[in-house]
């Protein structure tokens, strides 16, 4: 008798699943949903059915409630009948879903309630659990109760974040910034919705219930951009709004999305009353939206989308359709108590009553709206809302510190191996360091030998070079002047007077060559010192007034002999130009530091030169040549009559001695 029973309720349910099934067809040719009706009524398998009811019910959007009612009560008893905890859950949520859309927000919160007060262990009970705070979120949104609904949904988010729930964490952000746009702070707003749709994208989770959330959100960021082009008038609000809409109505036509498809519609077409001046179009957009909400029993939306109807006809001044649409509109609203539109509902209809020149029933609307403003103030707040975004933070942090300890037990064991694996490579490393140190220690006392054989190599080659051929040229003068003391005597005089003066430019290079050896931190062999005698002695007897700018912080630097020697040569041999040829009456010599580089500066005031012409003697060009040998660059700049400026630029790190 049960078996007949059961087969007959079957059959019932088949027959009657066939008429809604046909008649939601005729009404929304939807195919996706069309292929799970047909599982549902073909399949032999009671599984399958019930997986086919379950992802229906997941179309929640886009249904009847009267369908949705239907697939709730039978994915019940399937459920039952395979002892489903899961499915069980799906059933209870279809329910709250029916409830939400026959206008009874208090059956939808407290059916959603009861599934959350139970105690779930296992994950994915958990995870279906949160669907219900998500419902009733949604519920608490619908009837304008913003506060409660931004706690439940910080709540949601919390675990979700916890959890790592993507889909949780996005449809969280959404309600967040759906209660920010019921209290008409749209860049909240659209900042949470952002949060929603960047967790998605960068989720890249290909399958179709994320995607749907992805085409909510691009929807309600396109809502949240129009109020803020009303007010404005910035065509980059109108541009940004109709960009996502246009990205969220092609996501729901290829996924069947009706419900989304009729909330982008409605808004699409009023942004479209702005780009032509003919209504047809975007009214027709906006009743193919108000339609589908009527097929789907939506009331809420049905609501929703009478006021952008309302608000089409105002623009377009077709003031008695506005006047009619907007009435109806807050009737629908005070008998369901679905308040989240009324404060824009009486906002359109004062204006539109206002145009249409019936002002004592403009004045009656305006005092009714500051009543209902006032009501919807004492029980949301700013203040409050903004104590919930702070308490979510605040949790979100203890979460991360929960993490932390819960991970601090395991960094703890493996501390104690890390201490003593440390210990022993330290101690490796100890005698590893004193290996390669004894090494180091080899290599630089070898470098250090073979430094000083080139530095002895250099200076016998520097007094064999330069001493040894002066020598040679005062015997060859000496011998000469011997040989023709008696017969020439003028001559031999003057090969005596080369003798003096080649013997003294030697004790000067001797000087010099000494004076490069050494320490360049002793006063007595600074740089300073040593070019003030010169100069002294060469500029003086020709009156010319010298000044020496030298940074002693500087040239102590200069530490390599090669370095001091052609450095002090350089600046020899062009203030002994000065000396010779300028004709000046005032000289400098300056020593200064720029970035990595010592710049020396030799100037004068005197007759200067071309420097375009070729000069006699060497003394310019050895000038260049010891400049370069210490890895520099020379700059000579003069005009005739305009005296003459020599600049040389070396790098720290060649005259730099290690």
């Amino acid at each position: 008798m049960q078996s007949y029973v059961t087969k007959l309720g079957n059959v019932l349910f088949t027959l009657l699943f066939f008429l809604i099934a046909f008649t939601n067809h005729v009404k929304c040719q939807v195919t996706y949903q069309d292929s799970l009706r047909n599982i549902i009524s073909t399949s032999s398998s009671i599984e399958q059915k019930l997986d086919a009811l379950r992802l229906l019910g997941r179309e929640g959007n886009s249904l009847h409630a009267d369908s949705l009612q239907l697939y709730a009560s039978e994915t019940q008893k399937l459920a039952i009948t395979l002892k489903n905890e899961e499915a069980l859950l799906d059933a209870s949520l279809m329910q709250v879903g029916v409830y939400n859309k026959n206008g009874e927000p208090g059956k939808a919160i407290e059916l959603a309630d009861k599934e959350i007060a139970k105690k779930y262990t296992r994950p994915n009970l958990r995870y279906k659990q949160r669907r219900f705070y998500l419902s009733k979120g949604f519920v608490l949104n619908v009837i304008n109760k913003t506060k409660e609904a931004q706690e439940t949904f910080f709540t949601v988010l919390s675990k979700a974040e916890n959890e790592k729930d993507i889909l949780g964490q996005a449809v969280a952000l959404n309600g967040i910034g759906w209660s920010y746009s019921n209290l008409n702070n749209i860049d909240k707003a659209i900042e949470w919705y952002k949060k929603g749709l960047g967790i998605l994208k960068a989720a890249n989770l290909n399958n179709r219930l994320h995607k749907e959330m992805v085409a909510v959100l691009q929807s309600n960021i396109g809502l949240a951009y129009y109020p803020l082009y009303k007010k404005s008038r910035d065509k980059k609000f109108a541009d940004s709004a109709s960009f996502y809409l246009d990205l969220s109505i092609h996501i729901c036509r290829k996924l069947e999305c009706t419900g989304v498809l009729a909330i982008s519609l409605g808004t699409r077409a009023l942004l479209l009353m702005d780009e032509v001046k003919d209504i047809t179009e975007p009214e027709k957009m906006l009743l193919e939206a108000i339609n589908i909400r009527k097929k789907l029993g939506q009331l809420y939306f049905i609501i929703a989308d009478m006021s952008k109807l309302s608000e089409m006809y105002y623009q377009s001044h077709n003031y008695k359709k506005s006047i009619i649409a907007c009435t109806e509109a807050i009737r629908l609203a005070d008998s369901s108590g679905i308040k989240s539109d009324i404060i824009y509902l009486y906002e359109i209809l004062a204006r539109t009553l206002r145009a249409d020149g019936q002002y004592e029933k403009y004045g009656d609307i305006l005092a009714v709206q500051i009543r209902v403003q006032d009501s919807i103030d004492k029980v949301n707040t700013q203040t409050s809302l903004n104590e919930l975004t702070v308490k979510y933070e605040v949790q979100k942090k203890e979460a991360v510190i929960a993490k932390q300890e819960y991970h601090l037990f395991k960094r703890k064991i493996l501390l104690y191996t890390i201490i003593i694996c440390v210990a022993v490579l330290l101690i490796i490393a100890f005698f590893k360091f004193r290996q390669i140190q004894k090494r180091q220690k080899d290599k630089l006392e070898t470098e250090r030998r073979q430094a000083m054989e080139t530095e002895r190599l250099r200076i016998t080659s520097d007094l064999h070079d330069d001493i040894g051929a002066t020598l040679s040229s005062m015997y060859i003068y000496g011998d000469l002047a011997k040989n023709v003391w008696d017969t020439q005597p003028e001559e031999s005089k003057q090969m005596i007077d080369k003798i003096s003066t080649t013997s003294k430019d030697l004790m000067g290079r001797m000087g010099d060559i000494i004076w490069s050896m050494k320490p360049a931190g002793e006063d007595k062999y600074s740089f300073t010192t040593r070019l003030k005698n010169y100069c002294t002695e060469l500029l003086s007897p020709k009156n010319i007034h010298f000044k020496l700018d030298i940074d002693e912080s500087i040239t102590t630097k200069i530490t390599n002999p090669e370095a001091r020697k052609n450095i002090l040569l350089i600046t020899k041999e062009a203030v002994n130009n000065i000396a010779k040829y300028s004709n000046a009456t005032q000289a400098t010599v300056s020593f200064k530091k720029e970035n990595d580089d010592l710049l020396l500066l030799i100037g004068d005031n005197g007759k200067g030169f071309d420097t375009t012409i070729p000069q006699h003697g060497n003394g310019l060009q050895n000038i260049e040549h010891r400049c370069r040998q210490l890895n520099g660059e020379t700059v000579i700049i003069s005009e005739p009559g305009q005296g003459a400026t020599i600049s040389c630029r070396f790098p720290m790190a060649t005259i730099s001695y290690g």
